[in-house]
């Protein structure tokens, strides 16, 4: 038989189009997912750390110290011994009043002395000095400089005044007559005040807007900054502080008072905010002629503000330490609100035992879930503990729980919401529980070691509307 030698080529050319085909869809994909990745805004994370969050608001307050003015039974020169603010003892030498003017003269001398120039100390008072009206400094009180004038010139001559103590009854006796030098001892110990300004006997019922009003505070200084100072008898010549127990007024409002939480509290933290020194203090509010005021009781930092009439304060109540997210980042999420006294196990598993119906088969199963969270908070109504529990483990939405090795059975099956977060660790968003122990418009503080519940160093996702549960992130 003759070998059929008739040969059919095959056609190669459909293959060619296949390839190119691929090449063109492949090199498509690999262009839409390098523009997807180029375009697409990045994922915004922040990484939980510990934090608080507290409610506060500053005040001017009115401070009120228990202070007595004592006056001079002599008229005179007069010449001071003890720097303003300084505690003194009962005896101590406040002021001199030369009668005569024959001392004033040699003290006149005295003071010229080049020997008796400041030392490193006495120029650290007036640096203080300078230093505590540069904090202080507010364009509203420029009249407060001339105070700063008169505080500076008394500080230089009561350090001289200091010096010349040393020296005192020499002085004395090179005028051949001691009988018109009188010197006016301090009746008990205290802090010396060279001022008054009405307050002194100031009363709580007393209070009232015009308490508050710095434009027309005025304070007389008893201290001449002259060297030729003169006082007559029944002049005022010091004042003294002579307990360490103080008072802080503030004017409040309802919103105040409201905002702060203040009605009931009895103990506050207070912030003073020209150097930053923080304490606790009693608190009540008190209401004098319709209007609400806060008292704060002190037993400390007297004489460090003795001089003060006025002082800017931060009230801070319910400080909240924990994890502090922005509050962009919390979502919400519904689960399950069910009696815990229907939990029970299988196994190693906890979950409920259910019964619902399957296309009009009755089950009971077994289903196994997470707690989330449970509320105590119903315990007293009703005797019992409450779960939240993840809903999309449950095969129906239309259940009843069965309680084991007993007849009892549960079928109002309610849902509830719990705030949480995205956390993104794994590259997906997993929901975890926050319970917030405190929030304002930018920050809430979230409890720590709570089980399912933000941990810190997590990260979050900080908008959390744009994100769903169980979306990948990277």
């Amino acid at each position: 038989m003759a070998k059929n030698k008739k040969v059919i080529k095959y056609r190669r050319g459909h293959e060619r189009l296949i390839t190119c085909a691929t090449f063109i869809v492949i090199l498509v994909y690999i262009v839409c997912f390098v523009f997807l990745y180029n375009t697409k805004s990045a994922v915004k994370t922040y990484e939980t750390t510990l934090g608080s969050l507290y409610d506060s608001e500053t005040f001017t307050a009115l401070a009120i110290r228990d202070e007595k003015i004592y006056n001079s039974d002599y008229s005179g020169y007069i010449n001071y011994y003890q720097r303003e603010g300084t505690k003194v003892a009962s005896g101590d030498i406040i002021c001199s009043v030369d009668e005569t003017g024959r001392v004033a003269d040699l003290l006149a001398n005295y003071k010229t002395d080049i020997s008796n120039a400041l030392n490193s100390d006495e120029l650290a008072v007036l640096k203080e000095t300078l230093n505590k009206y540069k904090v202080n400094f507010s364009s509203d009180s420029f009249n407060e400089i001339y105070n700063l004038k008169t505080d500076l010139n008394a500080s230089i001559l009561t350090s001289i005044n200091e010096n010349i103590m040393a020296n005192l009854d020499s002085l004395i006796e090179s005028t051949g007559d001691s009988n018109f030098f009188n010197c006016i001892n301090s009746p008990a110990s205290g802090v010396v005040i060279y001022n008054t300004d009405g307050y002194e006997n100031f009363n709580e019922d007393g209070l009232s807007k015009v308490s508050f009003d710095k434009s027309k505070y005025q304070k007389n200084t008893l201290k001449n900054v002259t060297s030729n100072s003169m006082v007559s008898s029944g002049d005022n010549a010091f004042k003294l502080i002579e307990s360490e127990n103080w008072n802080l007024y503030v004017e409040l409002s309802k919103n105040q008072i409201k905002k702060l939480n203040l009605d009931g509290t009895n103990r506050v933290t207070l912030n003073f905010k020209s150097d930053g020194i923080s304490t606790d203090c009693d608190f009540e509010i008190i209401e004098v002629n319709g209007k609400y005021y806060g008292k704060m009781s002190l037993s400390k930092y007297m004489i460090r503000y003795a001089t003060q009439r006025f002082i800017d304060v931060e009230i801070v109540v319910d400080s909240s330490l924990g994890i502090k997210v922005p509050a962009s980042s919390i979502t919400r999420k519904d689960f399950y609100y069910l009696p815990k006294s229907y939990l029970t196990n299988s196994g190693s598993d906890v979950g409920f035992l259910i019964r619902y119906y399957d296309k009009n088969n009755l089950v009971e199963t077994f289903v196994s879930t997470d707690i989330y969270y449970t509320d105590t908070a119903a315990t007293e109504d009703t005797g019992d503990d409450y779960v939240y529990v993840d809903p999309n483990v449950f095969p129906s939405t239309n259940f009843t729980l069965l309680k084991t090795n007993s007849t009892e059975s549960y079928s109002d099956i309610k849902m509830s919401e719990l705030p949480g977060v995205y956390c993104v660790n794994s590259g997906f968003t997993v929901f975890k529980v926050a319970i917030v122990l405190k929030q304002n418009d930018e920050y809430f503080v979230l409890k720590n070691n709570v089980s399912k519940g933000v941990e810190l160093y997590d990260r979050i996702v900080l908008d959390a509307s744009k994100y769903s549960e169980g979306q990948l992130i990277y």
